[in-house]
């Protein structure tokens, strides 16, 4: 069963069991601090990011769109090209090549600690996306490796005792574009951290030189996702942008921006006719109980309405209202009411 939580003007997820992304900030957007100068020291990153660290002395770097559409570049003078993140205002960026050529801190890392170990036997699958700069060294061999404990290593030349368990064999070619790198694999042990890299020596790593005018291969990555590749399917929700379900201010009309996403939900829903939906709608506290509560079940159906409209049969969703008696947050502040007013889905197979 996976539960989504669904706001009215902030669509959010909260999910149980194995059906969740079970990486905690997976598109690095939770931050302490932000810097518009590249990380320089481990330290320097593992202060600035939540649930992130290096698990070497290389220092991986966080970018972020400082005004607008306009992305700090990798480094001012190296790299003209602009590079924007894939979903949201954050990506990561480390070091992939260049240990041969000696150049410092060669071969960066991330490691975070999983939302739960993983079971022994069962099949995983993790997907993220990466985008190479341009005038770096290109390469394949990024990847992702499992550890039972937090890794802290003081070299930096590569965690090379590490099985890559997911790894892109061919060389990541510059084409502008966020590429997939994803793979399945069983597990072999509970393992409960995870870390992306090239866990590679260079000598087995393939290049390409043709734009490189630095000594050494730099990556971008973003929108990390590991899950359960028998409960992929469930996990529907991470590749939508959620923050676009929304409604008129007190009223239950959908704002144009909320079809997209609503249509993605449609088609997933028929392509798997074992899920299940119910559909709760929740208000803050402003105005009586009798208001709220005629307003939530008004906004819970009308996505129930939608869904129906668009093939999905009605005996596979359900829906209620609940007025403010649901709370998640403090009324006291307006933070706190937008939060309560929402939408929430609980979804399960059959």
């Amino acid at each position: 069963m996976r539960f989504l939580l669904v706001s009215c003007f902030l669509f959010q997820i909260i999910t149980f069991s194995t059906a969740q992304n079970l990486v905690p900030n997976p598109s690095f957007e939770r931050v302490n601090e932000i810097t518009d100068r590249w990380m320089g020291t481990f330290s320097k990153f593992n202060r600035a990011m939540k649930f992130w660290n290096s698990p070497t002395q290389g220092s991986p770097d966080l970018f972020f769109l400082k005004v607008k559409d306009k992305m700090i570049p990798p480094r001012k003078g190296y790299d003209l090209k602009p590079y924007f993140p894939r979903s949201g205002k954050m990506m990561v960026g480390i070091k992939t090549y260049g240990c041969e050529g000696r150049v410092m801190h060669c071969k960066e890392y991330l490691q975070i600690a999983l939302k739960q170990p993983l079971k022994i036997g069962v099949e995983y699958y993790l997907e993220f996306y990466v985008n190479p700069m341009y005038t770096g060294i290109l390469s394949n061999n990024i990847g992702a490796a499992f550890s039972m404990k937090k890794v802290r290593q003081l070299y930096d030349e590569g965690l090379y005792e590490y099985e890559a368990k997911v790894n892109e064999e061919k060389t990541i070619s510059y084409n502008g574009e966020w590429q997939k790198v994803s793979g399945k694999f069983i597990a072999d042990s509970t393992y409960r951290y995870l870390m992306i890299g090239n866990f590679y020596k260079d000598n087995r790593t393939n290049v390409d030189i043709t734009h490189a005018d630095i000594g050494y291969g730099y990556i971008l990555i973003d929108d990390v996702r590991f899950v359960r590749s028998d409960q992929e399917h469930l996990a529907f929700a991470d590749e939508l942008d959620l923050g676009s379900i929304q409604f008129e201010w007190d009223k239950s009309i959908l704002l144009d921006r909320a079809y997209p996403v609503l249509d993605e939900i449609v088609r997933i829903l028929r392509t798997d006719e074992t899920l299940k939906i119910k559909i709760s709608g929740h208000t803050d506290d402003t105005g009586n109980l009798r208001y709220n509560q005629r307003l939530s079940d008004a906004r819970a159906k009308r996505v129930f309405d939608y869904f129906v409209e668009n093939g999905i049969d009605a005996n596979r969703l359900q829906y209620f209202g609940f007025g403010a008696t649901q709370a998640i947050a403090s009324n006291d502040t307006e933070e706190g009411r937008q939060q309560n007013r929402r939408v929430e889905f609980e979804v399960e197979e059959n």
